[in-house]
């Protein structure tokens, strides 16, 4: 039986901030291997300036994002295994 439920949007109680960063940048390694690009800092530009065009308009979903990468690029994603990294 459920007693409480506890929800830490704050990250008051666990700070999962490291985690978070680490699994971004997990996936910005598979993408990149993913997209066959020569250069790791033109790639990351890119990301970066998709993600913080989405962050701006307060959209953070990361597959989202991902999908937006992979169209700058003209790539079409596995879209099952961007899920499985955004869960």
């Amino acid at each position: 039986m459920i007693k409480a439920v506890v929800f830490d949007f704050e990250q008051t109680l666990v700070d999962s901030a490291d985690g978070f960063r680490w699994a971004e940048k997990a996936a910005q390694d598979r993408i990149f291997t993913d997209l066959g690009m020569p250069s790791r800092e033109e790639f990351l530009a890119e990301y970066r300036k998709i993600r913080k065009a989405f962050h701006q308009q307060s959209r953070f979903s990361r597959k989202a994002i991902w999908e937006a990468v992979y169209d700058h690029f003209k790539q079409e994603p596995d879209l099952d295994v961007l899920e499985q990294w955004e869960a």
